[in-house]
């Protein structure tokens, strides 16, 4: 059975004409030409709008990149402010969490990767894993294998790092292998007055 409504009349070939005529002043239009270009020209502007659409694609893509590539980064500095890694050490944390970390929807998250919990906040990721993968990435006073109150002083500490021109890493260096509490007294002993960020503001 035929499809072709028997009450509609089929177009002369001059309607049809006057159609596509009318289609292609339109293309023509809409790529900024005169109604009347040629074939030739309206192929070149559409060569050039597929290009130029390209190109800001290119562009949207890698703004998004770099925003999401921001936040995740500001997301792994916060993570690792609170979590108390040594300062030689943020680095290395910093350039694991960016391996298994993804921006989604739903924020930053660990994505699914080799022995890695997908779906875990940086946090979570730190707390749970890298604390139990990288141990040595905290300082003994506060990380696994902490010492207990009654730990006597490391008598042998060399407190010269917190002498004038001494560097942080140095120092930081110096209380992750021996402790806070004797860092503190090789200070004193030295007659180092003990920085405030190691002892709390107290002298």
């Amino acid at each position: 059975m035929s499809d072709t409504n028997p009450n509609t009349p089929t177009p002369t070939v001059d309607e049809l004409t006057t159609r596509l005529t009318a289609i292609r002043s339109g293309i023509a239009k809409g790529l900024g030409l005169a109604e009347d270009a040629t074939d030739e020209a309206l192929l070149a502007r559409a060569a050039e709008v597929a290009k130029e659409r390209d190109e800001a694609k290119t562009r949207a893509d890698t703004i998004a990149a770099e925003r999401n590539a921001e936040r995740m980064d500001a997301e792994i500095r916060h993570a690792l402010g609170k979590a108390g890694i040594s300062a030689q050490n943020t680095d290395d944390a910093a350039t694991i969490l960016r391996g298994v970390l993804e921006v989604t929807d739903k924020g930053v998250v660990t994505k699914a990767a080799p022995n890695v919990v997908p779906g875990q906040t940086p946090e979570q990721f730190i707390a749970g894993q890298l604390r139990t993968l990288r141990p040595h990435y905290w300082p003994l006073s506060i990380g696994a294998g902490a010492k207990g109150a009654g730990h006597a002083p490391h008598a042998g500490a060399d407190a010269s790092c917190f002498r004038e021109g001494g560097t942080l890493t140095a120092q930081m260096a110096l209380v992750a292998r021996v402790g806070e509490r004797a860092a503190i007294e090789a200070c004193r002993r030295s007659g180092i007055v003990p920085p405030a960020w190691l002892t709390g503001g107290a002298r």
